[in-house]
């Protein structure tokens, strides 16, 4: 640990211990994405949000890339924005996926839009070292599933995903 000294109105010097910058943090990979570009469909089948706008990596894609460097631990935390264009309310739900591969469905990721309405959908999910080891390279995705074809889509410019490795928890 440095020390960073100053001066007071009096010239008296003062000695402050100054951390590292960025600490630990510097160890912790993260990526971010923001789309889609257009407004897009949601099927029965599903569709992976085709991020317009990436961090790192190659824009647009449906792939967010993260190289866990310390922990392996990598939570992804998302808003998407969804828009339905029928009279009727429709359900919703999405997944978030490792190089194609659902992982486990957390509370809260699926929804029901209203009838011609808007919303934002709240994803939250953490996966463990196994399925992000340490400096290997994972695309991370979330695909959206509507209730029927035709009637919900993806709201241009409203999505966002943040894809941050974490510390494991010391209790």
């Amino acid at each position: 640990m440095s020390e960073y000294v100053g001066r007071t109105g009096a010239q008296r010097v003062y000695s402050y211990p100054e951390g590292q910058r960025g600490g630990a943090l510097g160890l912790l990979a993260r990526n971010f994405a923001t789309g889609p570009k257009t407004a897009t469909a949601i099927t029965v089948a599903g569709v992976q949000v085709p991020w317009n706008a990436i961090d790192v990596g190659t824009s647009p894609s449906p792939d967010v890339p993260i190289t866990p460097r310390s922990t392996g631990i990598v939570r992804v935390s998302a808003v998407i924005g969804l828009a339905n264009t029928s009279g009727a309310p429709l359900f919703v739900s999405a997944q978030v996926q490792i190089n194609g591969v659902s992982l486990p469905v957390p509370a809260g990721q699926t929804t029901t839009i209203p009838a011609s309405g808007t919303i934002a959908l709240p994803i939250l999910a953490e996966t463990t070292d196994t399925d992000t080891p340490v400096g290997t390279t994972k695309n991370v995705q979330i695909i959206v599933f509507a209730e029927s074809d035709g009637s919900l889509f993806l709201s241009q410019e409203s999505s966002a995903v943040d894809v941050q490795e974490v510390s494991v928890a010391t209790g």
